[in-house]
């Protein structure tokens, strides 16, 4: 069996390390775009459902909260058909706002983009709600001038 001391001479010490702080209040409402860094279907504790849900991590790629995760639970076996069918519906809309036609495996869904809005509850968390294709800023196109125009696109 191995120790500490086999990866590191010494072992380790904490000594002299700052203590990193974390920032876990909600993000605000409003908009995202993020990035989806897991997904898996997990078994739920017996205090919050008797079903199982598939688990969804986001990471923030839009400017606001940049870097934050938030993370989405949705419905796939319940007690409640209606469950089962919101979840179903809501999954294949993030499927469409993510460009994925046929989903057979939830790693398909690792890396993709998606925008969506998000929500604070009444008991203080993040919802994630609303998917939308992700669209990158481009800058507007301006209308083509006229030939006989005497002005240049630029002015």
């Amino acid at each position: 069996m191995s120790d500490v001391k086999d990866y590191f001479k010494d072992g380790l010490t904490t000594d002299g390390m700052e203590t990193p702080v974390y920032d876990n209040s909600p993000v605000p409402d409003g908009k995202y775009v993020g990035k989806i860094v897991n997904a898996s279907a997990e078994i739920n504790p017996d205090t919050w459902s008797d079903g199982e849900h598939l688990k969804l991590e986001f990471e923030i790629t839009s400017e606001q909260s940049k870097g934050r995760h938030l993370w989405k639970n949705i419905t796939l076996v319940d007690e409640n058909s209606d469950y089962v069918e919101w979840g179903k519906q809501d999954l294949m809309r993030l499927m469409s706002a993510t460009g994925i036609g046929s989903l057979t495996s939830w790693d398909q869904l690792i890396g993709k983009q998606a925008g969506f809005t998000v929500s604070i509850n009444k008991n203080g968390y993040n919802e994630v709600k609303r998917w939308t294709v992700a669209k990158e800023t481009t800058p507007e196109a301006t209308k083509p001038v006229s030939e006989d125009s005497e002005k240049n696109p630029w002015d």
